[in-house]
């Protein structure tokens, strides 16, 4: 996600659109038929995953974990 983020300026990707995409997939939703209750839930996995993300991108310790980004 990080490597998405990095290239912001070509993709339009920044951190609230990747983490809107892939938020719901990382994070397990309770089994529930309310639409409601599973639109809050989305809601709240997409800002823990923006929380996640900006902390990474934000830790001086990123290069270590981010692979190499392809200019190219």
């Amino acid at each position: 996600m990080a490597a998405v983020v990095a290239h912001e300026q070509d993709n339009r990707m920044g951190v609230k659109a990747v983490c809107t995409v892939f938020a719901p997939n990382l994070v397990v939703m309770p089994d529930t038929s309310d639409p409601m209750a599973m639109l809050a839930y989305t809601e709240k996995s997409v800002k823990l995953v923006i929380r996640l993300l900006s902390s990474h991108l934000a830790s001086p310790l990123k290069s270590a974990h981010a692979p190499p980004v392809d200019d190219a």
